[in-house]
């Protein structure tokens, strides 16, 4: 049975040592965020995802065939409307959007939602892009495992 978890990537942007939380914020909102088909991104993403897979091998043929899968659907992602999305399309997703629009005071066009094209039994993986002060933080959600057991990734670029 497939689960949900989430996963944390931390891109480093270059910026100055030395900076007051004003302009640690003005730096982050005018971040140009990196695409859904970004190659970086793609690179880091398929380098956690398989560093998972080593670590959580698969017990049955099934399991494995499924890995495979998944990962293959991972190739490609499309970009999806910040604005319209809304929790009947995936709660988890809402609820995240909910929260680092409120927590770290972004607006729509601050956020990027990438999603899987939807494949029959297999999970709809979601990132979701934002600005932390001089980092791009992309939440990978709806991978495996359960949405309360998270797991958090930090990559530095």
């Amino acid at each position: 049975m497939m689960r949900c978890l989430s996963f944390v990537l931390f891109l480093l942007l270059s910026a100055p040592l030395h900076a007051d939380e004003t302009t640690l914020k003005d730096n982050a909102s005018h971040l140009s965020l990196p695409t859904c088909d970004d190659k970086k991104l793609h690179e880091l993403l398929t380098a956690k995802i398989s560093e998972y897979y080593q670590k959580h091998s698969a017990v049955s043929q099934l399991e494995k065939r499924m890995q495979k899968l998944i990962s293959r659907s991972m190739k490609h992602f499309n970009e999806v409307d910040v604005a319209s999305f809304s929790p009947q399309d995936n709660i988890y997703v809402a609820n995240k959007l909910m929260s680092i629009k409120i927590n770290d005071g972004l607006e729509n066009k601050e956020i990027r939602l990438c999603r899987t094209a939807i494949v029959p039994n297999l999970p709809i993986v979601y990132l979701l892009i934002y600005p932390d002060n001089y980092y791009y933080m992309v939440d990978i959600i709806n991978f495996v495992g359960t949405p309360s057991n998270r797991e958090f990734f930090v990559i530095y670029d």
